[in-house]
Parts: C-alpha cells; structure tokens; sequence
C-alpha cells in the first residue's frame, strides 16, 4: 500500500511540473536584439519585486523592476542611450545597494528604496569619473554584520578597504 500512495504522488507531481508555463514578460527591448539581462549579477528580489538590469535600446543598461504585474524602468542613472551597468546588488539595513556609474561619478555605490524618488548616489567616494569601485565580480563584496565591506578608491589606483 505504501508502495502505491508513493507512486502516485510523484505521479501526480509529474504532472504538476508539466503544468507550469514559461512565458515573456516584456520585450524590454523591441525587435531584434537583446535587453542583456544579466541575473546571475545584475538582479535581486526586493520586497516582492525584481529589481534588474537591462537595457531598452533607449536608455542604455539601466535600473528595471518587475512588480509581479508591470515591467518598468526604475531609475535612468545615466540618462540618454548610456549605460549605468547596474549591477552587485546587495539587501543592507532593508535598502538595496548597487554599483552604477554615470557621467559625473564613474562607478560608485548607489542606493534604492524600489523607488525612483528613492534611487541615489550613497557616496562619491572618487570625486569625478574614474569613480571609487572596482567593476568586480560580487564576490569580492562582503556583508558581514549588515555591512557591506568592499575595495574602493578615493585616489587613483589607492584601492583600500571601505565599509558602509
């Protein structure tokens, strides 16, 4: 008997995995190319939502979120067709850090509430545009204590240990 009911169940999970549906969001970039979403560094989930990284064709690579219902962009940190590159994010005292660059700043640390009244430069680290952060892969950023720690610049090629 035990045999039976557990045969059944996978089954009927069987079945239940064929039941789920793949399906397009939004064509964030209309016509042929591509959006470059990159989720392995350029997304996280945030108070049911996602914020992400894509790029339109207009606003260049730039902050995007997914409320469940709608896909929008969030913020144009780098406003016209250039990139902001968001990307490292990371979840520090209930507010979403990232790096991104625009034209006054190069790459430095930004913050978002998922707003984009609440979407800001945390801190010129690096006054002018080289900018203070390295473009490294997350792993070599650090939350410990719900504090991120991170090598940064505030001289050229004086890279240093930082903390939020």
């Amino acid at each position: 008997m035990k045999l039976i009911v557990i045969t059944i169940l996978i089954i009927l999970n069987c079945f239940s995995l064929q039941a789920q549906t793949v399906h397009l969001l939004a064509d964030i970039k209309p016509g042929t190319g591509s959006s470059n979403v990159d989720a392995d560094i350029a997304s996280i989930v945030y108070h049911d939502v996602l914020l992400f990284s894509a790029n339109d064709g207009t606003h260049g690579n730039e902050l995007w979120i997914y409320d469940g219902t709608n896909v929008s962009l969030l913020k144009d940190i780098y406003p016209g067709a250039a990139n902001s590159n968001c990307k490292n994010y990371f979840l520090i005292n209930d507010k979403v850090l990232f790096t991104a660059q625009d034209s006054a700043h190069g790459v430095e640390w930004w913050i978002t509430d998922g707003t984009s009244s609440g979407t800001q430069l945390l801190k010129d680290i690096f006054t002018g545009t080289p900018g203070a952060v390295a473009d490294y892969d997350p792993s070599y950023f650090y939350v410990y204590k719900n504090e991120l720690y991170f090598s940064g610049a505030n001289r050229s090629n004086d890279f240093e240990l930082w903390k939020t």
